[in-house]
């Protein structure tokens, strides 16, 4: 333990008994661009992780880190009576009912149609493509109102199922 210097990923799943999903899972690291680091860490604590991978996307900004995606088991952890998950309501809205589904369906398509949000959201992306650095707050925002009106046209079109 004393050769392993001191805060450092090594020293946190050792002195510390966390775990390293990537190694547990898929008993390997993914690909580092810095090679002789890795750069790129999950580690847990009393939680056992279903699955975990990366993506191999980084826009709107380039970068040498990984998105990384980990599946956790929720009920295992919010099934008590003190979870707020717990207490929500059932949703209505289910791949079962093929009306509602349709109806869902319809209703989501015209509206991002109807507010040209997959126009918009190609244009972000080509100006994130063409130059990286020009993505700043006045296409952070526009990013950002996208994603609001993509919610509010979902729950929308869940309520009227």
């Amino acid at each position: 333990m004393s050769s392993i210097k001191p805060h450092s990923i090594k020293w946190l799943r050792i002195r510390h008994g966390m775990d390293d999903p990537f190694r547990q899972l898929l008993d390997s690291r993914p690909y580092s661009t810095t090679q002789t680091c890795d750069i790129d860490w999950v580690l847990t604590y009393g939680i056992s992780s279903q699955a975990i991978s990366t993506l191999t996307l980084n826009k709107p900004a380039i970068s040498d880190h990984l998105g990384i995606i980990i599946d956790f088991n929720l009920e295992e952890y919010f099934s008590t009576t003190f979870s707020a998950m717990a207490a929500m309501p059932s949703r209505n809205l289910t791949s079962g009912n093929k009306k509602t589904v349709d109806s869902y369906l319809n209703y989501v398509h015209a509206q991002i149609e109807y507010h040209k949000i997959w126009q918009r959201t190609m244009d972000l992306l080509e100006i994130a493509d063409n130059n990286p650095n020009a993505f700043q707050d006045p296409h952070k925002n526009s990013l950002n109102q996208l994603d609001i009106q993509v919610t509010e046209i979902l729950l929308a079109g869940e309520k009227q199922c």
